[in-house]
Formats: C-alpha cells, sequence, structure tokens
C-alpha cells in the first residue's frame, strides 16, 4: 500500500504514528470479514456439490459390483437377437396390476391357465422384448404394487399353479412419515406391510422377482431431480443390500412419472419400468413405459 505524500508526513508524529496503525488494523480485519463471509457463502454450495459426487460415485461403484440376479437360466439366453413378432410395432404381453390379493384371484388365475398364458418375470419382458431370450407362446407377467403383507394370501394361490411373478416393494422413510413400507415402524398410521424376512423367503422361492417401488412413495414428476434421484437410488440400494442380488425391475408410483424420471431410472441400472396405463401391448423401444391392465378378464 502507498501512503500520499501528506499521509507519510503524518506518521513522523506521534498521533498519526496511531492513526495510521488504526488504519492498518482496520483495513485488516475488513479483509477478515470480507473473506469470511466469501467461504461462508460458499461452503453450502461446496458441500452440496461433494455430496453430489459422493452420492454418483458410491451409486456408480455399488451398481458395477452388484450380485447378477439368479432368476433366469443362462441357457435361456440368445447370443443373436430373437425376431419377435410384433403387430403395429408393438408385442402382445399382457402384465397385470394389483395391490391387495382380489377376492376372485385364484378364479384369475385358473383363467390365465385356461387361456393358455405362461407367467413370467418382470425381468423375462425384458429379455423377452429386447430379443434377448425366447418366451413362452403366450407370456404374461404378474406384478404386485406396495408390498402389503396382505399378499401373501395371492404367494399361496401362484405356488399353487406354480406361476412367477413381481413384487414391486416400497421401503418407507422420513417423508411418508416411516407409515408405509417394509421400514414401517408407525403403526398408527398406514397399512400392513411385508417385512424383509418375508420378502427374503419370497424372493428365495424361486417364484418372485423383486423390484422397486420408490422410498417413500410419492409422485415423482412433482419432485426435483435431486429428490427423485434419493427416491430412485436409494430405494434400489437398500433393496440390493438387503436381498444380495441385482434389483433391475422399477415401477411408478401412481403411474406417474416425466422425462427426467425415466432418465434416472435408467442411470441407477433399471432396466425397465412399469406405469398404470392400460393396454395389453407393450413398445420395445419403450421399455421405461410398459403398460399393465388390472383383470385378466379380456384375456384370450
Amino acid at each position: 500500500m502507498k501512503l500520499s505524500k501528506d499521509a507519510k508526513s503524518l506518521v513522523k508524529k506521534p498521533l498519526g504514528k496511531v492513526y495510521y496503525r488504526l488504519f492498518i488494523a482496520l483495513a485488516f480485519i475488513v479483509a477478515i470479514i470480507v473473506l469470511g463471509s466469501e467461504l461462508y457463502l460458499a461452503e453450502p454450495m461446496v458441500a452440496a456439490e461433494l455430496q453430489k459426487q459422493k452420492i454418483k460415485n458410491l451409486s456408480s461403484n455399488y451398481y458395477k459390483s452388484s450380485t447378477p440376479p439368479v432368476i433366469i437360466s443362462p441357457s435361456a439366453i440368445v447370443a443373436t437377437p430373437i425376431e419377435i413378432k410384433k403387430i403395429n410395432g408393438t408385442v402382445h404381453l399382457p402384465i397385470l396390476l394389483y395391490h391387495k390379493t382380489p377376492a376372485n384371484f385364484d378364479f384369475q388365475m385358473k383363467h390365465l391357465v385356461d387361456a393358455g398364458y405362461t407367467p413370467v418375470f418382470m425381468q423375462e419382458v425384458y429379455m423377452i422384448l429386447t430379443g434377448k431370450m425366447a418366451g413362452p407362446a403366450k407370456p404374461v407377467a404378474i406384478t404386485f404394487d406396495d408390498g402389503f403383507s396382505d399378499q401373501l394370501q395371492a404367494t399361496e394361490i401362484l405356488k399353487k399353479y406354480n406361476f412367477k411373478s413381481t413384487f414391486y416393494v416400497l421401503i418407507g422413510g422420513e417423508l411418508s412419515g416411516w407409515c408405509v413400507g417394509v421400514e414401517r415402524n408407525v403403526t398408527t398410521c398406514g397399512d400392513s406391510y411385508l417385512n424383509w424376512a418375508q420378502i427374503k423367503t419370497l424372493q428365495g422361492s424361486g417364484l418372485i422377482e423383486v423390484g422397486s417401488h420408490t422410498v417413500d412413495h410419492l409422485q415423482l414428476a412433482s419432485l426435483n431431480e435431486a429428490a427423485q434421484r434419493f427416491q430412485i437410488f436409494e430405494s434400489k440400494r437398500i433393496l440390493e443390500q438387503n436381498l444380495g442380488v441385482s434389483v433391475l425391475s422399477f415401477c411408478y408410483p401412481y403411474g406417474n412419472f416425466n422425462t427426467i424420471t425415466e432418465l434416472l431410472a435408467k442411470e441407477a441400472g433399471y432396466n425397465n419400468a412399469t406405469t398404470t396405463v392400460g393396454s395389453e401391448y407393450q413398445n420395445p423401444n419403450l421399455l421405461f413405459r410398459l403398460n399393465r391392465i388390472r383383470d385378466t378378464k379380456d384375456l384370450r
């Protein structure tokens, strides 16, 4: 810092030296305050960016090392893509949607038998639609959303017919008030859900594929990217950590999603996702917009 001629003359005087020292001290204090405020403002942004990068790195490393699912026989996978029969660019592959076990569920499953349908996992739906697997003559997928404990009734009927199905499990968390999902711990709200022991038993039966239905069952399209990312990635991580297999099938809560949701589901490592749009037909080019119907009565 350069001093003017007048300032230098003041320094030579005792009082001037005092003013000069006060001036330097004040300048030093101002500099510290300015620097501190900049660091204070920058700290949350830096922390947020570091946290975002940490989640991305953890997710990337985790999904690379995940145990592959054991629900599809290696002999069923083909090296050369199979040409699948299409009708106006779509494939007739009904996916059934259930929540609670219907009173006539046995009747509906018997109808599938009589109509010549063979139930497949959602992972097999993916394999069939991408030509990686030769499916049965009339494939159908049976899916249950939410993981209600009531669905144990359905599993007994599924066992009776030796039918495969996919259960989309909710985790539960703070945003849902711990009222839903496998980790529900508030019993004064919500419904009754399958616990980890029950889900592990179902998954180990060989007839149930476990898919993800997010952490808190929120309307994903109403959330920002960061909130959607948490719901989609974290549910996958928790399921895989507890079950020891890759979770590759996803279901949008309420059938609600947008372009960001689709992109995040793909980034998380899922290879298919179901909606609530009612149709028996699937577009092989829209694996993250698979349609579902709610009853077998119209299946022929």
